[in-house]
């Protein structure tokens, strides 16, 4: 039986989630995180390994790309990309993902720099020796954790909510597709007490509106379904307040029946962890 090792690395503020998943070939899936709060993270040799980049640190644009496109969409992304930045290409690293929106896909714009410097953050090397990482955006691996390792909530349109730090990654998913990104911040006010929990989850509502209107302008015109609390939105108190404000269910992930989950850190969760674990999707 062949089973595949994949290592995902999720820097947030004053903690760094590192997450290992081993599927074999019969689907099971063995998943265990760690919670480092120091740098350089000793990697093994021949393991794929992905690092999340802070959603603020990446540039998104929603393209739109004919049919013919579709085979090779990487490279005419990457040609539509180039033409909107100001300085040369080849300081920026670009990705592309198809939409559940006919011949739209989502467009990131990397800086180069950045990706080195979060490599030399994060991982030590063996033998003097550092494999390539892969990067993705913090909210599109958000996405795919959920996707990929937790129960769908609905087949419509979900929004997927991560609070990190001070800092919420935002997923928008219909039938199970990423759509849209975004992020904001909490601000430097703890969500401590019913008037600030209030205040950044009118904040929220609004950012995930604008993001539905845009949806909607390209064809997508379908009701929030399900709000996914991840993170820190994870809290009772937290939860409850953004309860009141959504019309659409507030829920908390559940890791599908196939998934062995580990993690020695109480104060670690799944719903914590489904950036890093969405690092290690193939």
């Amino acid at each position: 039986m062949t089973s595949i090792l994949r290592t995902g690395i999720d820097p947030q503020p004053n903690r760094t989630l590192v997450a290992h998943t081993l599927v074999d070939d019969a689907g099971a899936i063995e998943c265990s995180v760690e919670l480092h709060t120091g740098a350089g993270y000793e990697i093994s040799s021949g393991v794929p390994i992905g690092i999340a980049v802070p959603d603020h640190e990446v540039a998104v644009k929603l393209l739109y790309l004919s049919p013919g496109a579709t085979p090779d969409f990487q490279s005419r992304a990457a040609f539509e990309l180039v033409q909107s930045v100001l300085e040369p290409g080849e300081l920026f690293q670009f990705d592309a993902f198809p939409t559940s929106m006919r011949d739209r896909f989502l467009g990131l714009i990397y800086r180069r720099e950045r990706l080195h410097a979060l490599t030399s953050e994060l991982l030590t090397a063996q033998n003097g020796s550092t494999p390539e990482p892969q990067f993705l955006m913090r909210a599109v691996a958000l996405g795919l954790g959920y996707g990929r390792f937790a129960q769908p909530d609905s087949d419509s349109l979900v929004c997927l909510a991560d609070l990190a730090g001070n800092a919420v990654s935002l997923c928008i998913l219909y039938n199970r597709t990423i759509v849209a990104v975004a992020h904001m911040s909490s601000g430097n006010t703890p969500l401590a007490d019913d008037r600030s929990r209030r205040a950044f989850g009118i904040d929220l509502k609004s950012l995930v509106n604008f993001h539905l209107a845009g949806c909607a302008r390209h064809g997508l015109s379908v009701p929030l379904s399900v709000v996914v609390l991840c993170g820190g939105l994870a809290e009772p108190a937290v939860q409850e307040s953004l309860a009141a404000l959504f019309s659409a269910r507030t829920v908390m992930p559940q890791k599908i029946e196939s998934v062995r989950f580990d993690c020695p850190h109480e104060s670690i969760r799944f719903s914590d962890c489904l950036a890093a674990l969405g690092l290690t999707v193939n």
